[in-house]
């Protein structure tokens, strides 16, 4: 079940999604009962910064349990990750977009973005898995805000420089 930041969790046997592309993300945990509490994640909870506090204190794992992956991480595999001052212009940027993934959608794994895309009072927010992409309005510009885009590509064969060249084309 896929969960958003600020619902609440209870313990069962349902398998949460959480939302974690909005940066920091806080879920609350609702045990009515006392007891052992089992928290399972794919990658360990310093990598992306979890913590379990109680009353406003950290609580400190009773047990914690590494499992054999049962994948294997490629070397050749990394991201790159891009910041663009200026808007950008939506038709240039979807030709962009189309385009690349026709050359190297195989090697693209991943893509995720916060656009400034000139015209939209709302930010563009942009994800994508291999050759599926998606762009869907954000939340506003505040007034005074520093506006940006940034971009990061997980995959293999990515041109930092042939990426960087290709998006500057599409300012506005």
């Amino acid at each position: 079940m896929r969960v958003a930041p600020g619902d609440i969790l209870k313990p069962s046997d349902t398998l949460y999604e959480l939302d974690l592309s909005g940066g920091t993300s806080i879920y609350r945990l609702s045990a009515v009962e006392h007891g052992t509490v089992a928290i399972f994640t794919q990658h360990f909870p310093d990598e992306f910064g979890a913590e379990v506090k109680a009353g406003g204190s950290l609580v400190e794992p009773v047990e914690d349990r590494e499992y054999l992956p049962s994948h294997s991480h490629d070397d050749e595999v990394y991201s790159v990750g891009f910041t663009i001052e200026g808007p950008l212009d939506e038709k240039k940027l979807s030709t962009w977009v189309g385009e690349l993934l026709q050359k190297q959608g195989p090697d693209i794994f991943r893509m995720k973005g916060v656009l400034w895309v000139e015209g939209r009072e709302n930010r563009v927010v942009f994800q994508g898995v291999h050759m599926l992409f998606d762009a869907k309005p954000g939340t506003a510009w505040k007034e005074g805000e520093e506006r940006t885009s940034v971009l990061v590509f997980i995959g293999r064969n990515l041109d930092r420089e042939s990426l960087t060249e290709s998006l500057e084309a599409c300012l506005a």
